[in-house]
């Protein structure tokens, strides 16, 4: 499991969400099966925090988790806007090579950042992303109106993914199978056996292939 970096400011917001709920450090150690003294140090900011320590908290406390990571765990849902948004006015500017750039950095971002938070999930999806990304802005293929659909709607599956990770629902496993399945056949990844590729319709009808080819 990933671990949230030591910082005054994590430990201010424990310490904050507890006195509001009522709690004593006492009581929110038995709560988490540990001693008040590692309370205490997470409160001062002088012990890193597990993310699943810190799920526990945010259940306990009644809050949600990226009330506790601030700023770092706001940024996943900035970044995964800013694709979506960038995503649309690649659609507009297929050849724009600054915006497949920076469409690729911020997933790249958003990977680093839940591996550290150990949101492997997100890390794993965000990857395939990442995949095809690279290839279009290294002109190995071309941004055709069917993977800027298929990217569309895998950045929709991340938020949904990145709530799973705060503690909301997840999504459904077979959605985020198909979106893979579309993600690996446009980048030319050979299909999954459980022929979710095929449903895809990329991989298997010529029409669809021929639109995200190769440029060689």
């Amino acid at each position: 499991n990933g671990r949230v970096p030591v910082s005054a400011g994590l430990g201010n917001r424990i310490r904050t969400a507890r006195r509001d709920a009522g709690m004593s450090q006492g009581q929110l150690a038995t709560a988490l099966n540990t001693t008040q003294s590692a309370i205490s140090l997470y409160e001062a900011g002088q012990r890193s925090v597990g993310i699943d320590i810190l799920l526990s908290v945010a259940r306990i406390l009644n809050r949600p988790l990226h009330y506790f990571l601030g700023e770092d765990g706001d940024m996943l849902y900035v970044k995964d806007s800013e694709i979506a948004d960038l995503i649309a006015e690649l659609e507009q500017h297929p050849e724009d090579l600054d915006l497949l750039n920076r469409i690729f950095r911020a997933a790249h971002s958003i990977k680093g950042n839940s591996g550290m938070f150990g949101f492997t999930a997100v890390g794993q999806f965000t990857h395939k992303m990442e995949t095809l990304l690279d290839q279009l802005r290294n002109g190995q293929l071309s941004v055709t109106p069917v993977i800027a659909d298929i990217l569309l709607r895998s950045t929709d599956c991340l938020k949904l993914l990145i709530d799973a990770a705060h503690g909301g629902s997840a999504p459904d496993d077979s959605t985020i199978t198909h979106l893979e399945s579309e993600l690996a056949a446009a980048s030319g990844e050979a299909p999954k056996t459980d022929g979710s590729a095929a449903k895809s319709g990329l991989g298997s009808d010529p029409a669809s292939a021929g639109q995200a080819q190769r440029r060689f």
